[in-house]
């Protein structure tokens, strides 16, 4: 799992993007917020042929606390 933090500005949006997609064959992405604050992160996945789910902070939340 690859988790990171980035303003919500398009440019740092897009370097991710490009970062996640270099290091795997295959890239899943979920996002856990939704409203607007979603808006410009969901239209540039897209805009890039990625596909994206929602997944409930919660279930991130529990995740991240497995054992890897």
């Amino acid at each position: 799992m690859f988790s990171r933090r980035v303003v919500n500005v398009e440019d740092e949006i897009l370097v991710l993007i490009v970062a996640a997609c270099e290091m795997a064959d295959e890239v899943r992405w979920a996002v856990d917020i939704c409203g607007r604050a979603s808006t410009l992160p969901l239209a540039l996945l897209i805009a890039n042929g990625q596909s994206v789910v929602h997944v409930p902070a919660r279930t991130v939340n529990h995740v991240r606390c497995l054992p890897r």
